[in-house]
Parts: structure tokens; sequence; C-alpha cells
């Protein structure tokens, strides 16, 4: 019984399997190649897909920055052709020689931008030059003014006296000239009656009221040109066009005289107080002198201090007690440039001094010549030295 029901079980088993092997089973399709478009069974194209695109969502600020850039361009064309219309009308309405000489200039420049067009680098190695040597000048100056004060000074002055002339000869300015030859007849015959041996006590006093004279009608004439010139930035517009042009020119050449005449009587004034202290005998350049000082004896002009008291002269007393003129010691501090005392070199307070708003204008007038001088005499002199190293290097 039990094979029997194992033969049936084989026979039923095999009877399974033959029918699974009888049905047709389908085949995979193939692998599409690389680049192929997809077939089905039935050999049909099949649809092709594209890969889904994102929508372009535009930028807002680019094209705010497009349209801004749109209107800035439009806006130079404007301005371009309204300045070629106007440039049109000027150049009609010229005179043929006006016309001549205008485009002379403009060919000028159009030949001056051409030849310097692409030399940025070029003209920033010029820009690092010209500071360097400002600098290194600056920095010699005050090594030499302070080490050597009495050949700068000598040097500067002849500068001062010897180049303004030479530059008003050159192009014929006879004011100048006329100016200059006054200024040097008087201020010599001073500066001779100063530094002579013998002084009488009176002579110091006249020297310091010539120079005190001169430093106040500098100063007058400085200030009134700088005030026109600045009345003429405000009121120039309005005026017809050859007031205007009148009007700058009274200023700048006032402003000019009074600064130049102004540093020249300093330096002047300076030379002459050192050596009339140093003849009357209170005054030494190097430490304190030998002579002894009196107590009613004013220490600048070796005169007494009682004798000019009954006629109204006033007494100045320094921190250090020394006791001198008033008149003196304006003379040795404003117009001589001196800030100690004549007789112990004790520093003197100017602040302090004078302490009236006007008679501290005059300080202050005194050191705007100072920085005045250097840039009359050694400014020309470094911008040639300037010039000398760009033509050495090859550098325009």
């Amino acid at each position: 019984a039990g094979l029997r029901r194992l033969l049936v079980l084989a026979l039923l088993l095999l009877s399974l399997t033959a029918c699974f092997a009888d049905e047709a089973v389908e085949p995979l399709p193939d692998k599409p190649q690389e680049g192929a478009p997809p077939h089905d069974s039935a050999g049909d194209q099949a649809p092709s897909f594209k890969p889904r695109v994102k929508p372009v969502v535009p930028d807002k600020q680019q094209q705010r920055r497009d349209i801004r850039d749109k209107r800035h361009e439009e806006q130079r064309a404007r301005l371009k052709l309204e300045y070629e219309r106007r440039e049109q009308q000027r150049i009609a309405a010229m005179s043929p020689e006006d016309r001549e000489r205008y485009e002379a200039a403009k060919a000028r420049r159009a030949a001056f931008e051409q030849e310097h067009r692409g030399h940025d680098a070029m003209h920033f190695e010029m820009f690092l030059l010209l500071v360097g040597t400002l600098i290194a000048a600056q920095l010699v100056l005050t090594y030499w003014k302070k080490t050597h004060f009495s050949s700068y000074q000598t040097i500067t002055l002849l500068g001062l006296w010897l180049f303004p002339i030479w530059f008003a000869i050159s192009n014929g300015i006879t004011r100048l000239i006329f100016t200059w030859i006054l200024f040097s007849t008087t201020t010599g015959y001073v500066t001779f009656i100063a530094t002579r041996k013998q002084l009488s006590v009176k002579t110091p006093r006249k020297v310091y009221w010539y120079f005190h004279l001169v430093n106040k009608l500098t100063s007058f004439i400085g200030m009134s040109g700088y005030f026109v010139a600045v009345l003429d930035f405000f009121i120039g517009p309005y005026l017809p066009k050859p007031a205007n042009m009148t009007l700058i020119s009274i200023g700048l050449t006032c402003l000019f005289y009074g600064l130049y005449y102004g540093v020249m009587t300093r330096d002047f004034a300076d030379i002459c107080s050192r050596r009339m202290a140093t003849s009357i005998g209170y005054y030494s350049p190097e430490g304190i002198s030998t002579r002894q000082l009196k107590p009613d004896v004013c220490c600048v002009c070796g005169d007494s201090l009682r004798d000019l008291e009954e006629i109204g002269e006033k007494r100045a007393t320094l921190p250090c007690g020394h006791v001198m003129h008033d008149f003196c010691i304006r003379g040795w501090c404003i117009v001589g440039k001196k800030q100690t005392c004549p007789y112990c070199k004790e520093k003197v307070d100017l602040k302090q001094q004078f302490p009236s708003p006007w008679q501290r204008t005059d300080v202050l007038y005194g050191q705007l010549l100072d920085i005045c001088r250097y840039f009359v005499v050694w400014y020309p002199l470094i911008i040639s030295l300037v010039h000398g190293e760009f033509y050495v290097l090859g550098l325009h």
C-alpha cells in the first residue's frame, strides 16, 4: 500500500512538470543601446520622455540693476549730446582768433591724453616718488635747521630775496620789481645800522620800530587781500566778467605781497635783533652773557627803564623776573621770532606774555609767515628736484 502511494505521487509530479514545460515563456526585452529610443514588444517606437526643466525665475535685483544701468547710459548719452550742442554754440560765437586758439588747445589736450594713455602704473610710481622726496626733504630741512640754524637762515633769506626778483625780471612784472627795490633799499639801510659794532642806545628802538611798522603794514595788506579773495568767491559769479577777474586779481596780488614781504621782514628782523643784542653785551648766542645786568636797564636795547618810563613807556616782566621795555620785548619776541629771555634764555610763553587777542593775532601771523617761507623758497627747489628724478628715470 505504501509503495502504491509513492508511485501515484511520482506520477502526479511528472504530469505537473510536463504541463509547465509546455507553456510558452515570453522572453525579456533586450537592453536598449545608449542614445537609442526605447521600443516596445510590438516593434513600435515608444514615446520619448524629456527631463522636467525647472522654470527660471527672473532675479528682481538683477532686473533693477539692468534698468538702472540702462537709465545711466541714456543719461550719459543725453549729457554728451547737450555738451556737444553747447560746445558748437560756443565755438560759433567765437572770433576766428579765439576759435583757432581753442582748437589748438583742444588738440594739445587730445595729444596729451593720447601720450599718457595706459600709464597708470607709471603715474603711481611718480606719485610715490613725489611723496617720498617731499618727506625726505622735510626731514633734511628740519635737521639742518636744528643743527645749523645760521647757515639755514642765510640760505633761506638769500633764496627769498633773489628768486622773486628773478621771476619778475623774466616775466616783466614791473610792480614787483619796483616794490622789491624799495623794500631792499630801506631794509638794507636799517640792517646796516643795526649790524655795526658801536651801537647807540636809541638804535635798537629805531630798528624795532621800523620792522614793527613794516610787519603791521604787510599783515594788513595780506589780510585785506585774503578778504577780497573770499569776497570774490561769494559775489564773483554775480559780477560781470571783467569785474570779477579784476577783484580776484587784486585779492591774490595783495595776499602775495603781504606774505612775501612779511616773511622777508621777519628774517631780517631776526638777524638784526641777534646782532644788536650781541653788540650790546647782554645776549650771548651760546650760554649766559658774562655782563652783569642792572635792575633798571633793558637787556634788549641797553637803555634805562626809568628814563623812558617818564614819557609813558611801559615795562614788561618776563616769567624769569627780568624787566625790560614793553616795546623792546614785543620786537624781540614777535618781530624777531625769539621765544626766550634775551639774558637768561628761559622760555617765554607768548600766550601768557601777550594775552590780548590783538597781540595774539600778531603771534599767529608770524607762525603763518614761517609756513609760507617753506613754500616760497624750498618747495620750488624740491619740485625741481622731483622733475630731475623723473627725467633720469624716464618717467613722463
